[in-house]
């Protein structure tokens, strides 16, 4: 996986203007944790099963294992940090977390780079005015000061820690990290690739609009 992820690193490197898909979230990948929870959920069972018979404390241990991973796996599945999200809209890059979601508008993008962390690609952002971003609670809880409070502990945390004010594992939601970032200076350089990002109902009724009047 380590090789074929160097593999397309090397590959995506050489683009410059990318597109993406506009107005379209793009979810946190929890899928594949929760399966291998399932799987080593599996493992420990049949291993509770094996060692019954001579030790009861392998078996015992083997059990509460299996019963952990097992809850777990709803956990993973269903948890507020699975509703994390990230969406190309025509006004910015919009953030969604468990508690809120930010618009980060394009022009407010000063510099997107790719940073390294133990082999694993993150997306760091800085911005021209981190405190003037509004995030907006959703969920249960819609209270906007404790949604800044949030908001203002990740920016203070990404500037510790990457030196940037946000940032963003993009393999997390599927997405290769290098056509990610250069996706992003696209929309920051270029103005008028944005209206592109509107949904794409919007866009084939335009298209269509067009048309007419071309006839």
């Amino acid at each position: 996986w380590i090789l074929g992820a160097r593999r397309a690193r090397r590959r995506s490197l050489g683009a410059r203007s990318v597109e993406i898909v506009g107005s379209v979230p793009f979810s946190l990948r929890v899928g594949r944790w929760a399966v291998l929870l399932a799987i080593v959920a599996a493992v420990m069972a049949v291993v509770a099963w094996a060692a019954a018979p001579s030790s009861s404390g392998v078996s015992l241990l083997a059990g509460a294992a299996a019963v952990l991973c097992a809850g777990l796996v709803p956990l993973v599945l269903f948890a507020p940090p699975s509703r994390r999200a990230v969406v190309f809209e025509p006004d910015g890059l919009r953030f969604v977390e468990a508690s809120y979601d930010v618009r980060v508008p394009w022009d407010q993008i000063v510099h997107a780079r790719i940073l390294d962390i133990e082999d694993t690609l993150v997306v760091a952002l800085s911005l021209r005015d981190a405190a003037g971003l509004v995030p907006i609670p959703r969920g249960r809880s819609r209270d906007p000061p404790a949604a800044l409070r949030r908001l203002s502990r990740a920016v203070s945390l990404n500037r510790a820690f990457y030196g940037c004010d946000l940032s963003i594992g993009p393999a997390a939601h599927g997405l290769d990290p290098v056509l990610f970032c250069r996706a992003i200076q696209t929309y920051v350089s270029d103005p008028a690739a944005r209206p592109r990002l509107a949904p794409r109902a919007a866009l084939d009724t335009a298209r269509e609009a067009e048309e007419r009047r071309g006839r």
